[in-house]
């Protein structure tokens, strides 16, 4: 039997899209809709930050005349992202109304769904061989050592940003142990130690990073079971899928293709969805849901990624 569209079960689904706050990839990767599988995005030059000297012309002498860099990259293509579950007729007798069987169904779709893109968009954003502003504390600088500051680790790491993008980060995203560790560490305690702060949380730590542009601090707390792929009968180890790292990138405002960014999830308009169709033997229902999308990078000068702090 053909599958068909369940609008009830399409809008139930789209409230879904307010993620616990241990999801940080839809803060990072925005998402944006397009209406194509692919396509060319303009790239700039740094024109707009040459320092012209002097610009004075005298006479019929000539305007002083600049160049204007411009190349193009590719996006996409953009790939359906599908998962289902099985509905039998005994799960359907144990709610008053199909609905609720196929809503609950459908939340550890969701759960997956969101897991899947959280933890595809942390593997992109913690690879150093993408993000090449990088640094990998070795095991002398990292944040367990009680020697170490790791403040200060964080603010070279700002500054080496500004150098590297000629703008100032406003977002810092930091795995949860790494935080823990951070706002436990001897040498911050000891910075806070004068102040009326008897536990040093986000607001503290901001009020050191806020002059190097850091607005915003992203904990991020996601974890799953990671299966092996190849050897199923092997039993899913329970994974931290941030790990211990830490990256500061600029997220704009308001996200939008023409504007500066790290990067995007590219979604095509009017593809999220679920459907379900009837089983006649056995019998019961599968419901899917639906999307379509791709983690774009756009510009690796905007992250600045600290990795391995434990």
């Amino acid at each position: 039997m053909e599958p068909y569209v369940d609008q009830q079960l399409t809008t139930m689904s789209q409230l879904w899209k307010n993620e616990d706050d241990s999801l940080i990839i839809p803060k990072l990767l925005p998402r944006v809709s397009v209406k194509k599988d692919s396509g060319v995005f303009p790239i700039w030059g740094k024109e707009a930050l040459v320092i012209q000297q002097d610009l004075s012309r005298t006479g019929r002498s000539l305007t002083r005349e600049i160049n204007l860099t411009r190349h193009t990259d590719v996006w996409g293509p953009l790939t359906e992202k599908a998962l289902k579950i099985w509905v039998d007729k005994d799960q359907y007798s144990q709610y008053d109304s199909p609905f609720e069987t196929e809503s609950a169904a459908l939340l550890v779709l969701k759960e997956q769904t969101a897991l899947a893109e959280e933890y595809s968009g942390a593997k992109i954003l913690t690879d150093p061989n993408i993000i090449t502003n990088n640094i990998t504390l070795t095991s002398g600088s990292k944040f367990t050592v009680s020697g170490v500051d790791p403040i200060a680790t964080l603010i070279d790491a700002l500054k080496q940003f500004r150098k590297a993008a000629f703008k100032l980060p406003n977002t810092m995203a930091i795995g949860y142990d790494a935080w823990l560790a951070l706002i436990n560490h001897p040498a911050v305690i000891e910075r806070f130690k004068y102040v009326q702060a008897s536990i040093i949380g986000k607001d503290e730590i901001l009020r050191v990073l806020a002059p190097y542009g850091i607005q915003s601090i992203e904990i991020a707390k996601a974890q799953g079971f990671l299966g092996d792929t190849e050897n199923p009968d092997v039993a899913p180890t329970a994974v931290d899928l941030w790990g211990d790292n830490v990256l500061f990138t600029y997220i704009t405002p308001r996200p939008e293709l023409m504007s500066v960014n790290g990067g995007y999830t590219l979604v095509k308009d009017g593809y999220n969805y679920v459907d379900k169709w009837e089983e006649r033997d056995p019998k019961g229902h599968f419901v899917r849901d639906n999307d379509k999308y791709a983690q774009t990078i756009f510009s690796t000068d905007v992250y600045y990624l600290i990795a391995d702090v434990l």
